[in-house]
């Protein structure tokens, strides 16, 4: 996921909401020495263990539907298969839009099912086009949309634009800051989006 990112430009603040045992949150200060890295997991024993293995990090027990976070206080927010986990996905993508100070990140990775699949085994999981919609609805810029794992996991990035506002550019959002990510992004088109992978 990490990968995903353009290299130019640093975070302040970086955050993993459901940060298990801290593994992403390594990786990230690893490569931002100087970041701020903040997880949030509901489970006291996984937070246990993050702050054991990552102790520069704040890590907090909590729920993606309520971050103890500040608006507009991190750059980047990353979430690795959490997502079909959250009882109230709408709201959880609502508090990482609050959180995350325009023109910041965000980069979700989670388990693709289709519709029928997910209603048969009682599962949160999103097909692809309503995880895409889940992040239209609160309102992001969709980037790309790529699938791995046999297209059983799916990576959504999204850039957190003003509210109003239309295709924002910025060191976050350029093409050649991306090493190609977004090379199908045009400001005439801010909501396209780089497919990769199957379809379902």
């Amino acid at each position: 996921m990490l990968n995903l990112l353009p290299d130019d430009k640093s975070p302040n603040a970086i955050l993993d909401v459901g940060c298990g045992t801290g593994r992403l949150l390594r990786r990230a200060h690893e490569r931002w020495p100087s970041a701020q890295v903040v997880g949030v997991d509901p489970a006291e024993g996984m937070a246990t263990i993050a702050r054991r293995n990552l102790p520069e990090a704040t890590i907090h027990v909590a729920v993606a539907e309520a971050l103890p976070l500040s608006d507009g206080s991190v750059d980047v927010a990353f979430s690795a298969v959490s997502l079909h986990h959250w009882r109230d996905q709408v709201l959880g993508v609502r508090e990482l839009a609050r959180v995350v100070r325009a023109p910041g990140l965000v980069c979700v990775a989670d388990i693709v099912l289709p519709s029928w699949v997910g209603s048969m085994l009682g599962s949160r999981a999103r097909s692809r086009s309503t995880l895409q919609a889940l992040f239209h609805q609160v309102g992001f810029t969709l980037l790309t949309h790529r699938s791995m794992f046999l297209n059983t996991i799916h990576v959504i990035l999204a850039r957190r634009a003003p509210a109003g506002s239309g295709c924002l550019t910025s060191a976050w959002s350029r093409p050649d800051a991306s090493h190609g990510l977004m090379d199908t992004l045009t400001p005439a088109v801010p909501m396209k989006v780089r497919e990769e992978g199957q379809r379902n």
